[in-house]
């Protein structure tokens, strides 16, 4: 029950955000795939270790939701095929403000 609650925040906090960023900046499709492939691959990754450690969880998702860390930085270190798509989407996302 914990880790679906934590896969519900961090989906809203860290993979939605980003997701209507890269709708926004009208990225393109192979972009927006790569992002998706990596939280479908980094979530469950997170979910894990914030079921792990409660604290990091709690953390985490309290400082994306006040704007203390971004959606990117916390996909970022989720799998090893994050860092290349949070790379290729930053333009976009830093496109939207």
């Amino acid at each position: 029950m914990l880790n679906d609650i934590f896969m519900s925040l961090l989906t809203m906090f860290v993979l939605e955000p980003m997701q209507a960023k890269l709708g926004a900046a009208r990225a393109p499709v192979a972009v927006i795939e790569q992002v998706a492939a990596c939280g479908q691959a980094g979530i469950p990754a997170l979910v894990q270790r914030a079921g792990g450690d409660l604290w990091w969880g709690a953390t985490t998702v309290i400082s994306v939701a006040v704007g203390l860390s971004t959606p990117q930085s916390v996909l970022a270190t989720a799998h090893p095929s994050c860092p290349a798509a949070i790379r290729a989407a930053a333009p976009y996302i830093a496109a939207t403000g």
